[in-house]
């Protein structure tokens, strides 16, 4: 035992358990492995996820808002709404389709964060 007083010691910080995830880790672990909850997240790690996902929600937004744009929905009246709806192509189903898996998939990823 040291001869100083304690409050002359020098301080060691204690050792913390406390995972300390990289921005890849909380990457990978919200793509990769959506449905792996086998721990409780960190604020660090829930925060870093949303917003991954709250960016990655914008720009799957503006693809798809592209998407429609490129098959003239937005320039339709109102009187010829069902001749829009049954010309887009089914290029732009398939691109709306993948967009909304994707989206699906990115919200259940955080939802492992958020639980």
């Amino acid at each position: 035992m040291s001869e100083k007083p304690y409050y002359e010691q020098e301080y060691h910080a204690p050792e913390s358990d406390i995972p300390d995830p990289s921005v890849g880790e909380i990457f990978k672990g919200l793509f990769l492995y959506p449905f792996t909850w086998a721990a409780r997240s960190t604020r660090k790690a829930f925060w870093v996820a949303f917003v991954i996902q709250f960016l990655l929600t914008i720009v799957i937004g503006v693809v798809s808002i592209l998407a429609l744009c490129t098959s003239g929905i937005f320039s339709v009246t109102p009187n010829n709404v069902t001749w829009a709806l049954s010309h887009i192509t089914f290029l732009t189903w398939l691109i709306e389709l993948i967009l909304s898996i994707l989206l699906l998939w990115i919200k259940l990823g955080l939802l492992g964060y958020a639980v």
